[in-house]
């Protein structure tokens, strides 16, 4: 084929068959587009210009022709989905620091203490329900004294918080004398007239195991406070001895013996309240009890005292009360209370060694 200033022009008939096949599909096209194709030995026929422009477009368009072999197409990438933005989920709020007591001065540390008490008693004998010696009565009020009590209290670390106390005190025996207000029957051996004189020995004991639970504290500076409620059991006992100078009817003095031994156990509860104020001195306020009905035993007992610390002696003094009744369901009843103050010195097992986090000052907060 041969394309000459607006002609196509083919070999004539003798060409090979080769060259023959090869130009045949594009013979044909150009017939459909209305393109003379001649072979070279007809007549030259004019071309027109639009046409041969059209005719340039399809020769590009066959494959093969307009595209150089091994020639790939590169297809466009796909597009990628919208990624969405996840917004990071917001930080937990960080609690506040756990509160912890103070380890300063607290008086926990394993500790002995001798007390002195200069205390008040007063001891009262009432008839029971089961007093039957009438017209003679049993009520007889033991005149007051003043005994020095001696005793000690242990404490013993429970925990981290916590505490065990045993206390005991034990009051020499008061004897004293008293004349018989009128017809008495004393514990159904001794009986004494209006005016016999009554030889009275009394002696009152008390022991006490106390665990003082850490329920409530709160910090303002470099002090503390401490809430403690008191689960304890107490016991009692009171000795009375008595010496009746019986005045015969030929005037003759015979002296009665007759004496009983009262113990009152009980469990009391009760509530403690501690104040740290330095790493020296602080006080503490503790007070329980229990009762069982108005006919049925009863008991009471409190203590105020001020504390100051050097090393591992701590010199303590203050004031304390003891209140107990027996039941009534028995011949006699023994009631009576001690109150007075009473001075101590506790000497601790282990030396004081407060951390830097026991002793800086922290905000307020309840135990967990």
């Amino acid at each position: 084929m041969i394309f000459n200033r607006g002609h196509l022009f083919f070999p004539d008939e003798d060409v090979t068959s080769s060259s023959e096949r090869r130009f045949a599909p594009l013979r044909g096209i150009l017939l459909n587009w209305g393109i003379p194709a001649v072979s070279t030995s007809e007549e030259i026929v004019t071309l027109n210009p639009v046409r041969a422009v059209l005719c340039a477009c399809v020769i590009a368009c066959i494959p093969g022709w307009a595209q150089e072999p091994g020639a790939q197409t590169v297809p466009e990438p796909a597009a990628q989905p919208p990624v969405e933005e996840t917004k990071p989920a917001a930080a937990a709020a960080i609690p506040p620091p756990k509160e912890i007591p103070s380890e300063v001065n607290t008086g926990r540390g394993f500790s002995i203490q001798p007390i002195y008490w200069l205390g008040r008693m007063d001891v009262n004998l009432r008839t029971g329900d089961r007093f039957t010696d009438q017209p003679t009565s049993g009520d007889l009020n033991i005149p007051s004294s003043k005994p020095r009590v001696v005793g000690g209290v242990v404490g013993i670390p429970a925990g981290k918080t916590s505490m065990v106390r045993f206390s005991y005190i034990q009051m020499p025996r008061q004897s004293t004398g008293v004349t018989a207000p009128g017809d008495l029957t004393l514990f159904s051996a001794g009986t004494a007239k209006t005016g016999d004189v009554i030889f009275i020995d009394t002696q009152v004991t008390n022991l006490k195991v106390s665990f003082d639970y850490l329920t409530y504290f709160f910090k303002r500076g470099n002090t503390e406070f401490r809430v403690k409620t008191l689960w304890e059991m107490q016991r009692v006992g009171v000795t009375t001895d008595m010496i009746v100078f019986a005045e015969q009817d030929d005037d003759t003095v015979l002296p009665l013996a007759a004496g009983r031994d009262f113990n009152i156990l009980l469990p009391t509860v009760g509530v403690g309240l501690e104040h740290t104020v330095g790493r020296r001195f602080r006080w503490e306020a503790r007070a329980s009890g229990m009762t069982l009905g108005g006919r049925k035993s009863a008991m009471a007992d409190g203590d105020v005292n001020a504390a100051v610390r050097m090393g591992r002696f701590e010199f303590v003094a203050g004031g304390r009360f003891l209140y107990f009744r027996g039941s009534r369901k028995s011949e006699h009843v023994i009631n009576g209370n001690m109150y007075g103050p009473y001075v101590g010195l506790r000497f601790y097992w282990r030396k004081e060694r407060p951390t830097a986090a026991a002793s800086a000052p922290t905000s307020a907060g309840p135990t967990r």
